[in-house]
């Protein structure tokens, strides 16, 4: 596999840091295409998140599943983040941004590139 920087980067925005990502479905799609999982572990599906609640309800019950979701503030979106406490937030631009300067730091890494982004 050959990762082209150049695309990836495509995925980057420069809108507020803050506001939510608009294309996680296409960026998401990348991730697949391009075997690059190992960057999103903190990004869920809905199946990913129902399996969670399902998981946690019952060993914590209604009250964790209140607190994990209290950040959601768009429950439009196919996806959602996991926080270091394990509460899920809306995926913004500033966490895309910060996934992808990972990948081309580790792709520029292994490829001795001194690409700068």
């Amino acid at each position: 596999m050959t990762l082209n920087k150049e695309e990836l980067l495509e995925f980057k925005t420069t809108n507020d840091g803050k506001f939510l990502y608009t294309r996680i479905n296409d960026f998401m799609d990348y991730v697949y295409q391009n075997d690059l999982y190992e960057y999103t572990d903190d990004i869920y599906d809905d199946n990913g998140i129902r399996d969670i609640i399902r998981n946690d309800i019952d060993k914590s019950g209604w009250e964790r599943i209140k607190y994990m979701l209290q950040n959601v503030e768009n429950i439009k979106c196919d996806y959602l983040i996991k926080d270091n406490y394990g509460n899920f937030n809306n995926i913004t631009n500033n966490d895309i941004n910060t996934i992808i300067d990972n990948i081309v730091y580790d792709l520029d890494k292994k490829l001795g590139d001194s690409y700068e982004i």
